[in-house]
């Protein structure tokens, strides 16, 4: 069961510092796993162009994020959808970032010990198929 809640800037709210001006400039929504009170999806719409160390970049009024996550094991909640649709400009040119990355089979792999033999072996796999991928051409 989850419990939905909307995001709305408060217009009293005055920021602090140059990152907690964001929060006055986006608006959405936020459901929350009402048994382990965990973030289970945010989706969120820039309402107010948004500038990044003052003149160095901007995004644009209307641009869309959202990210779904799921209890991948108990007490563990990992992303299994996000999607990105951001407009805007980085110094004189335009720019856009339109994407959406799925996330599964998660894996735990332990600690760093126990974690580096297992990444090295799937990057000598990684290569070894790119290796037979090129011979095949």
């Amino acid at each position: 069961m989850l419990s939905k809640y909307r995001m709305e800037p408060n217009p009293a709210f005055r920021s602090t510092n140059r990152s907690t001006a964001i929060f006055a400039k986006v608006k959405g929504h936020v459901w929350v796993d009402d048994a382990s009170h965990e973030l289970a999806r945010v989706e969120g719409d820039v309402i107010e162009d948004i500038s990044l160390g003052v003149f160095l970049a901007k995004v644009y009024r209307g641009s869309h994020f959202m990210q779904e996550r799921y209890e991948m094991a108990p007490g563990l909640w990992l992303p299994s959808y996000t999607q990105y649709d951001f407009d805007g400009r980085k110094f004189f040119s335009s720019f856009g970032v339109h994407e959406k990355s799925y996330f599964w089979s998660y894996k735990r792999i332990g600690t760093p010990a126990e974690a580096i033999p297992q990444i090295q072996a799937e990057i000598a796999q990684l290569d070894s198929a790119k290796t037979k991928s090129a011979e095949n051409r």
